[in-house]
């Protein structure tokens, strides 16, 4: 099945999983050994810019605002944030969570200042940080504004995509429950719609269980909303996988037609036709063209996450082993 990205693969050989692409020209992305790559020229060449001294740290998720300025997080124990303004060459420790139970799954942020990251439960709760200053502090909501979770329940920090931001939304997507009885559960949501102020739980049809749950969410605009996840470990398995929002992510339910297995990360292309949904993973690549609601083959590549320009012109697609893929209208 032929693929719309060309394939390369980065001298680092790194697991990447973290991508933000700023706008055709620049692209940044993160992950394993402690890398940071930052591309200025539409992912034609790249260059490693992670912090020193860093080669122990999996750089899940990573967050740019232009060419000089950006956050990278760190997942494991401790738990750490680094912030760059001068495209790279410095970094700087922003924040840093020594709690065993820490480990943070994603982060986004609304504008150039205002961001949010979640780590799975710390007694109970999941660990919510926001900054107000562009990622340079990041404070702790109070604890009692935190959301509680149920048993194994947690994030997924598979392309830091499992938080999502629409408007003043603030969506999280959960699983991994402890399944009772051979039943598995629900996968739920965490909904907050004053910036993580208050919290809601949103019940949605994808399953959670261990290895299961949403991996991914995604907001073509603010009412149209798309999840997409299923089971790591039976990347094949199509059942439960997705589900679609049309009222700004109130409900939930399942497409008419879902991706044909596991997917761990989906993203929105602006084409010439209208908004385009593509979801990928380690088992292949889906399409959709119609809000999620039916979703057809796109490619059988490896991939843990994509990301594409604002004006649509160009999507990156990042995985193992420094693998990098390039679709370019």
């Amino acid at each position: 099945m032929d693929t719309p990205f060309t394939i390369t693969t980065h001298s680092s050989a790194a697991s990447l999983r973290g991508l933000f692409i700023v706008d055709h020209e620049v692209v940044w992305a993160s992950g394993s050994k402690g890398t940071v790559l930052r591309s200025t020229d539409g992912a034609r060449t790249w260059t490693s810019v992670g912090p020193e001294y860093s080669a122990s740290l999996d750089f899940r998720d990573v967050h740019a605002f232009d060419v000089d300025n950006a956050v990278i997080m760190a997942v494991g124990s401790p738990a750490r944030f680094y912030q760059t303004e001068n495209g790279g060459r410095d970094w700087r420790l922003v924040h840093e969570d020594e709690r065993p139970a820490a480990f943070f799954d994603a982060m986004s942020f609304w504008d150039d200042q205002n961001g949010i990251a979640f780590s799975d439960p710390v007694d109970g709760r999941l660990l919510i940080i926001r900054t107000g200053d562009g990622g340079r502090t990041w404070q702790e909501i109070p604890r009692d504004q935190q959301p509680a979770t149920i048993a194994g329940e947690g994030g997924f920090a598979a392309s830091g995509t499992c938080l999502c931001l629409a408007g003043d939304a603030v969506f999280i997507g959960l699983g991994n429950a402890e399944v009772y009885s051979g039943e598995w559960v629900a996968a739920r949501m965490m909904a907050s719609r004053d910036r993580g102020e208050n919290w809601q739980v949103v019940q949605t049809p994808v399953r959670s269980a261990p290895a299961s749950g949403i991996f991914s969410i995604v907001f073509v605009d603010d009412q149209h909303g798309v999840a997409v996840g299923g089971t790591y470990d039976q990347p094949q398995d199509g059942s439960a996988n997705a589900c679609i929002s049309d009222d700004g992510g109130k409900s939930w339910r399942m497409p008419n037609t879902a991706p044909r297995g596991y997917r761990s990360c989906v993203a929105v292309r602006q084409s010439d036709s209208g908004p385009q949904l593509i979801a990928v993973s380690r088992a292949g690549s889906d399409i959709s063209r119609d809000f999620g609601n039916t979703w057809q083959a796109l490619d059988d590549e490896v991939f843990y996450a994509v990301d594409f320009s604002p004006d649509g012109k160009l999507g990156i697609a990042v995985g193992p082993d420094g693998r990098i893929g390039v679709w370019r209208n």
